[in-house]
């Protein structure tokens, strides 16, 4: 390729243009900024083995914005003790074939006899990128393996200066294991959950991180800092300990508030029980403001321990960290909506990408998800969506030991046209139990998938450096999150809630009306500054049965319906504070283009399945129209534009799909309506795997 050539691939296509045929693009080599890593593909592409390098010198950075960021197990390459390097040359010519940014392991490390130590996949995968000249991520688990697997820990505790508050020294690993009230440990089914309060947890955290940043890793996936909230509050000696130390640090006149004298000597579990708030008294604890600090106290602790444990990583590779030479990312359960957590929100301050686990399925649709990743990045942070099938998680439809390449095609698809990357699944660790497989037994990858990653690097142009260009805002929130949720009072998550919010977005999509997802936050964990200046970007704002609202919250809807903003409340408007005091009605909620739904319609749609049409005639009513004129529950429609550029992308989805022979019925005749953008169009071209054709368009 020229340098010509090379210089317009990399500054995309030229104002008000669309460029034709994405075939003009497939043949461009991948430019990474460095011809030494081209000169070693074309050796590694030729059947040649270039020079043996170690890890550390060969492995390049994390990639400021991954776009193609595939994963394998073991599967894919042989890990056998006479493992040969050299033999690996087909498996590197089909993944660079993808024009990967970043290689990610499944393989954990962990500790053994105190020292880390990694799964017997791994290094063949460290080779395998290496000889690739990609950038690597590895994951680690927080739990603690505690049935048979503290004993693994114990030569490391005893090796360090670690103790308990009091001054004794630590030795068990269980003894920095988060507590209930009861005194029980909070424990996962693979493992239990360190407090997040015991410095000893974020040095575990570091210490196996740093041993394999310091081989060449590029990237840390810390999987699960949000089960610390899962079986609900701390109560350990380290979580009650911290809590002194944080009223220590409060004015006198909050300390009056809550009533606490002797801050040095406050006992959160004597209070709650001499207050009948204790998880067998059957009181609602959440009315008590000591209650309610403690609770806000538990989740800035999470916080704070990420925050530790990427300080220490900074101190360690202060150059490599500030260059983003170097990312962190941990996981949002996204697939479980139903049990949303608070930390999937305000940790995303601690993590360099969002990274989303959930259950990526042609039906039901996951646009809502995708919408939420890209809130929690502020709408600028890279989002990856994760996820596989399991036996226990899908119905007989599949079978295990097919691929389905028109399902995988599509799951990628999906998270793509929403401005989301999807980690391609090559290979699986258990292709018998879970389907995520890409990789035929030949080693090469099926012809439907080969073409649309091709299809995707040449449109990169389109999506990438987007933004969501959509006239409907739907809140996610924070402080909701917080207080809804308390499992060892029997507390969960109202219907209304949750079921408010995906009925909103469900009908949203089905009628292809469209939509984004606002993530409000709250002033002591996570800023929404920049989500509330976006309000006035929308002509419409839903809160889906919203209890909770900060002031900040109030103030911004305040000012946004006094700009002409239309606010839509599917039951009734917020009547609590952002620490969930009863705020009682409020006079913005009487405003004029204040919307209230009565009886809660989108919780109607999503528990029986049918609308009444309040929710999308409310839009209608305040000239908001669906993209088409079908209601069509198998067609999703999204709109983003360019940020450098006069474009607007439009993707089209059909969801038609037919397990038994892995295809789609073809939808023909759709007519697509948008408001008309902030540029001239010049030209509508209709882009797809098969080509590329000119459209028709009609200015109204």
């Amino acid at each position: 390729m020229d340098e010509s050539a090379r210089e317009h691939v990399r500054r995309g296509p030229s104002r008000r243009t669309f460029l034709g045929a994405s075939g003009s693009l497939l043949g461009l080599p991948l430019d990474r900024g460095s011809t030494s890593f081209h000169s070693s593909v074309e050796e590694l592409l030729a059947g040649t083995t270039p020079e043996e390098e170690t890890a550390e010198s060969q492995l390049p950075s994390f990639p400021e914005d991954p776009f193609i960021f595939p994963s394998m197990g073991e599967p894919y390459i042989s890990f056998s003790s006479d493992w040969d390097s050299g033999s690996i040359q087909d498996e590197i010519r089909t993944v660079l074939g993808l024009h990967p940014d970043v290689y990610a392991t499944h393989n954990f490390y962990r500790f053994v006899d105190g020292e880390v130590m990694t799964d017997s996949g791994l290094p063949a995968q460290q080779e395998f990128a290496s000889q690739a000249g990609l950038p690597i991520t590895v994951p680690w688990n927080t739990t603690i393996e505690i049935e048979n697997g503290t004993d693994q820990l114990e030569p490391l505790f005893d090796s360090r200066e670690w103790e308990f508050p009091n001054g004794d020294p630590l030795t068990d690993p269980r003894d920095i294991v988060a507590e209930t009230y009861s005194g029980d440990l909070h424990r996962m089914d693979f493992g239990a959950v360190p407090s997040a309060f015991s410095p000893s947890s974020p040095d575990l955290l570091y210490i196996g991180s740093e041993k394999k940043l310091s081989k060449g890793v590029a990237g840390i996936f810390v999987d699960g800092p949000i089960t610390k909230a899962f079986n609900g509050i701390d109560f350990s000696v380290w979580a009650v300990d911290a809590f002194r130390d944080r009223l220590a640090t409060m004015s006198a006149e909050r300390l009056s508030q809550l009533g606490i004298r002797e801050p040095s000597s406050f006992d959160i579990g004597s209070y709650l029980e001499s207050n009948q708030l204790t998880p067998s008294s059957g009181n609602d604890p959440r009315e008590d403001p000591v209650f309610r600090e403690y609770l806000l106290h538990h989740h800035l602790g999470i916080k704070e321990y990420m925050s530790t444990y990427r300080e220490m990583l900074h101190e360690t590779y202060p150059d490599r960290m500030e260059n983003g030479d170097i990312a962190v990312f941990s996981n949002q359960f996204l697939g479980s909506l139903t049990n949303p957590q608070a930390p999937n929100i305000y940790l995303t301050d601690h993590v360099d990408m969002i990274y989303s686990e959930h259950l990526p399925l042609v039906q039901p649709p996951n646009d809502y998800k995708y919408k939420i990743e890209r809130a929690l990045g502020r709408f600028s942070k890279p989002a990856i969506s994760k996820g596989y099938i399991g036996t226990d998680k899908t119905d007989e439809a599949f079978e295990f030991d097919e691929l389905y390449p028109m399902f995988q095609r599509f799951r990628t698809a999906e998270a793509y046209a929403h401005g989301v990357r999807h980690r391609l699944p090559l290979a699986s660790q258990t292709p018998d139990e879970a389907l995520s497989q890409w990789v035929k037994s030949d080693g090469t990858i099926p012809d439907q998938l080969k073409s649309f990653i091709d299809f995707l690097w040449g449109h990169e142009r389109f999506l990438t450096d987007t933004d969501p260009d959509n006239p409907v805002a739907v809140v996610w929130s924070l402080p909701d999150r917080l207080f809804r949720r308390l499992p060892q009072w029997d507390i969960e998550e109202p219907a209304s809630g949750i079921d408010s919010f995906l009925g909103t977005v469900k009908r949203f999509r089905e009628t292809q009306s469209p939509y984004d997802v606002l993530a409000f936050g709250h002033p002591r964990l996570w800023d929404d500054a920049e989500q509330l200046e976006r309000l006035s970007e929308y002509e419409a704002l839903v809160l889906p049965q919203i209890e909770a609202i900060t002031d900040a919250q109030l103030s911004a809807i305040r000012a946004y319906l006094d700009d002409g903003g239309v606010v839509i409340s599917s039951g009734e408007p917020p009547t609590r504070t952002g620490m969930w005091r009863d705020r009682g009605s409020h006079a913005v909620f009487e405003h004029p283009n204040v919307t209230i739904l009565d009886g809660n319609p989108a919780r109607r749609r999503e528990r029986d399945g049918r609308s009444d049409g309040t929710l999308v005639g409310s839009l209608a009513d305040n000239g908001i129209r669906p993209y088409t004129t079908r209601d069509d529950p198998n067609l999703t429609i999204t709109r983003s534009t360019k940020r450098d550029a006069p474009v607007t992308i439009v993707h089209l989805l059909n969801h038609e799909y037919d397990r038994s022979t892995d295809s789609f019925d073809a939808k023909v005749d759709v007519g697509v309506r948008l408001p008309a953008p902030d540029h001239d169009v010049q030209v509508a071209r209709y882009h797809s795997p098969q080509g590329t054709s000119d459209v028709d368009v009609r200015e109204e």
